[in-house]
């Protein structure tokens, strides 16, 4: 085969699967909606070893072929730092039964500090994975635990060594789905 029927073809099949893949996602609404309030905790601590507790709301909603695409902001706070951030998500639940679902997340998002000790105000991209469970308590509402961990290229979670690259998270809330 040469290289223009080689180059042919994969422009074929490219558009096609394209074209097959793309149907789902024509003129389709939102659904599983939900929105979400959580109790936050980062379990490194701060610089005085002090907790750091917060709070997350999001908005979430299914798109095909995810379970769910969730975005969040976040506040999280001690005597020695504030942090703020933004997140776009996707969660992949695995159902054990009507009322209980353990499910993986991952995403991307933007933190900005505010460090009360020093004038070191740090702000990143992060990324972030986890595993959480769902327990459904009503038709529509439900309480979730999730244990995330979050990473970036510069270190900008505060502990009692110094700032870090990397932080572990809890988060448990609950969700309201329309």
């Amino acid at each position: 085969m040469t290289k223009t029927t080689q180059l042919f073809c994969t422009v074929l099949f490219a558009a096609t699967f394209a074209r097959v893949s793309a149907q789902p996602f024509v003129d389709q609404t939102p659904f599983n909606q939900n929105v979400r309030l959580g109790a936050v905790l980062e379990l490194e601590g701060d610089a005085s070893g002090d907790e750091v507790w917060g709070f997350e709301v999001g908005y979430a909603q299914r798109i095909y072929p995810i379970d769910q695409m969730v975005f969040s902001f976040g506040h999280v706070a001690s005597s020695d730092l504030e942090q703020n951030y933004f997140l776009v998500s996707f969660e992949q639940q695995f159902p054990i039964n009507s009322k209980i679902a353990p499910y993986g997340t991952s995403g991307i998002g933007y933190i900005w500090n505010d460090d009360k000790i020093g004038d070191a105000n740090r702000e990143a991209l992060y990324g972030k994975v986890g595993a959480g469970v769902i327990f459904l308590v009503a038709p529509r509402w439900s309480v979730v635990a999730e244990l995330n961990y979050r990473f970036a290229r510069d270190s900008v979670w505060l502990d009692e060594d110094g700032f870090h690259n990397t932080n572990w998270q809890t988060v448990l809330g609950l969700r309201y789905s329309f």
